[in-house]
């Protein structure tokens, strides 16, 4: 068994280092795309809000234009 983990636990230890080597490299040229991605996910989100704000407000605007014309209408 020592013999064994002897030839073993080397291999399994550089091979560890090459992974996380190629993992580190990986994460750091997909970071700007990731980051890009979210920016336009928030960006698409924020611009619905504002959309969506701005539409309650105009519907709020045209109903008290229409409260205010039937009042005149009435009397």
């Amino acid at each position: 068994m020592k013999k064994m983990y002897k030839n073993t636990l080397p291999f399994v230890n550089n091979n560890l280092t090459k992974i996380g080597k190629t993992t580190k490299s990986i994460v750091t040229t997909s970071v700007p795309i990731v980051e890009k991605g979210v920016s336009a996910v928030y960006g698409t989100m924020a611009t619905g809000f504002d959309l969506g704000v701005r539409g309650a407000k105009s519907v709020a605007n045209h109903m008290k234009k229409s409260r205010t014309r039937k009042h005149k209408r009435r009397h």
